[in-house]
């Protein structure tokens, strides 16, 4: 049991890693997502579009997507897809 608390703990705090492809001195490319695991106690769908019900749902609130950044000076721009 002690063994099991302290690997989530682990899970839960390990750094991430930060990762970005210069395209340009002004011009990065990066992603980014996250995963998760979903179950409610009600029939109903709790959130719009997310599907998050009484049966077990890995996906229903997973995103992965790729980011664009462009720097100029104090300008700075975001891109997501």
């Amino acid at each position: 049991m002690k063994k099991s608390l302290v690997s989530i703990a682990l899970l839960c705090v390990a750094p991430t890693s930060i990762a970005a492809i210069d395209i340009t001195d002004n011009l990065t490319l990066s992603g980014f997502g996250s995963t998760s695991w979903a179950k409610s106690d009600n029939e109903t769908p709790l959130l719009v579009n997310h599907n998050i019900n009484d049966e077990s749902c890995f996906d229903c609130d997973t995103i992965f997507g790729l980011q664009l950044d462009f720097f100029y000076k104090d300008f700075k721009a975001s891109a997501r897809s």
